[in-house]
Parts: structure tokens; C-alpha cells; sequence
């Protein structure tokens, strides 16, 4: 998978060419109608990191379900739907009902990056990361204990057991080749 936008951009563009202050610029809504929060949506000039913590949940919430949020609707129907005041935008279906391995606190930081309404997202990056680490600590033990609990030979190699061997067999299948 390949991730090319993730809507964290801010387009800007002169008000007018013949005003006194050619310098002056209006901002305006930018980004992709699946990942742009709804604020950048109604004025750009409005964007900040939590519309960029929005971002980061459309994103992973792609990620995780290998779906946009509000994938029923275009997007026009997005970008006019988050338009509305953010008690009006519906909720996106949950990652965890998409996908079974989306679990718990995973399933709560997405929509929580989600949400419509800044004041309810993480406050900052430094947060999300916090909340990462309490989802990742856990799974990392268990992985941790199944390691340990492990039973049995160790991995062995097999097959040539140097670069000298993995050389000379390269050669001689590139001689076999050229014979023929």
C-alpha cells in the first residue's frame, strides 16, 4: 500500500491581483475529501495539529479496513457533509466492525482522531504517541511471553551456509542458463 495524501496540506491563493497588499493571502478548504477534517473543510485558515491528528486517523482508519471513513459517499457528498457543524456530520462506522483484528484501545484512539469536533481529539501529537504506547506495551509482553513460552528447535538455516557458497551457487545456475 501506498499512502500519497493524507490531507495535511493548506492551499492559499491571493485574494485579488490588483489589491493594495498583493502579499495578503485568503486561505481556503484543501485536501482530500475522505482525510481533510471538517474545520479545513469550512476554512483552511482554521487548520492546525489537531486537524492534522485528523488526518492521521483517516489515515490509519484507511490503513486498518482498507476503506475511507465515509466510504458509501462520493467525495463531494464528503466534503459537502463535513461542511455542517460537527454535531450534524455523522460518525464513521467503527474500524473493529470492518476489521476483526482492530481491537479495544486501537478501535478507541482511531475514532478518537476522528472525531468531528477538535476540542474532543487528542490534544497533541505527543498525546497520540502516549496513547500508541499504552496499546503497543501490552502487545509487545504477550508477543514477548509467546517467545519465551516457545518450545522446540530454533530456526536453522537452510541451504548454503555462507556468501562463498550463495556466490558459487548463483554461478552455476548462470552457467546452466548461458549453456542453453
Amino acid at each position: 500500500m501506498v499512502i500519497i495524501d493524507i490531507a495535511l496540506a493548506k492551499v492559499t491563493a491571493t485574494v485579488h491581483p490588483l489589491q493594495e497588499n498583493p502579499d495578503r493571502t485568503q486561505a481556503y478548504g484543501a485536501g482530500s475529501a475522505f482525510w481533510v477534517a471538517p474545520e479545513q473543510v469550512k476554512d483552511a485558515s482554521e487548520a492546525d495539529e489537531k486537524s492534522d491528528i485528523y488526518g492521521l486517523g483517516a489515515t490509519i482508519y484507511h490503513f486498518v479496513t482498507g476503506k475511507p471513513s465515509y466510504r458509501e459517499k462520493t467525495a463531494g457528498e464528503v466534503w459537502e457533509m463535513k461542511k455542517l457543524p460537527a454535531n450534524k456530520i455523522p460518525t464513521p462506522q467503527e474500524p473493529r466492525e470492518l476489521n476483526s483484528e482492530v481491537k479495544g484501545k486501537f478501535n478507541d484512539l482511531i475514532m478518537e482522531c476522528l472525531e468531528n469536533d477538535p476540542a474532543r481529539r487528542p490534544e497533541t501529537f505527543e498525546k497520540v504517541i502516549e496513547k500508541i504506547g499504552e496499546i503497543e506495551k501490552p502487545v509487545l509482553e504477550e508477543l514477548r511471553a509467546t517467545i519465551l513460552q516457545r518450545k522446540g528447535p530454533t530456526l536453522q538455516r537452510k541451504g548454503p551456509t555462507n556468501w562463498q557458497d550463495d556466490d558459487n551457487r548463483r554461478q552455476e545456475a548462470l552457467d546452466k542458463y548461458v549453456e542453453m
